[in-house]
């Protein structure tokens, strides 16, 4: 109706200078990064298309998402006790192994010839987990109609997001950092045993 006639002209106008701004572009930049990893993250760390605040903020909202999850997944699908969580726990469960992460994977790059800034490592790993921000909480909803027999739709999509934000964290390491596979692969091994210790 808009191309046609022009109705709503004014509200399309609007959709398009809010979204030109540079914080909801830096925002929006999760759906470049899901759909072409590797361009997505040479413009993250080259030309700037994310920040630390649009990462911060990100990050806030995988939280929030986590706590929806958390509350409103079906019962039937979820192996925890409701009444049982703590948002205290909630919390260091999410961010404690989120920064460990981040700064072993830094000191390990640093080691290693790794061309990734701390401040590219925070921001990339935060991009990383955009399956998990935008579909984790429509999985959630999801699962309020579903019966214990579909519980491999559940399943299937819940692995689906995980896998999908493993594989972008994959293709992080090895944008920001400019590493091989090879290397990469050495490198999330040396990050991870770091975390252990």
């Amino acid at each position: 109706l808009y191309r046609k006639f022009g109705w709503g002209k004014e509200i399309v106008a609007g959709w398009k200078c809010f979204i030109k701004r540079k914080l909801v572009m830096q925002l929006l930049h999760t759906f470049r990064i899901m759909r072409h990893p590797i361009d997505g993250y040479y413009e993250l760390e080259a030309e700037g298309k994310a920040s630390v605040l649009s990462a911060t903020i990100l990050l806030v909202m995988m939280f929030a998402v986590k706590l929806f999850v958390v509350f409103e997944t079906n019962f039937l699908f979820a192996d925890w006790d409701v009444r049982k969580i703590s948002i205290i726990n909630e919390f260091l469960m999410v961010f404690i192994p989120f920064f460990a992460w981040v700064i072993c994977n830094y000191l390990v790059s640093t080691i290693n010839d790794g061309e990734g800034k701390f401040k590219d490592i925070y921001k990339g790993s935060v991009y990383a987990l955009s399956p998990y921000i935008i579909f984790a909480g429509p999985v959630a909803v999801i699962s309020q109609g579903l019966t214990k027999l579909e519980v491999v739709i559940y399943d299937f999509t819940s692995m689906s997001i995980v896998l999908y934000s493993v594989f972008l964290m994959f293709i992080m390491v090895k944008e920001i950092h400019g590493y091989e596979i090879g290397q990469t692969v050495k490198n999330i091994f040396l990050t991870m045993i770091s975390m252990l210790i």
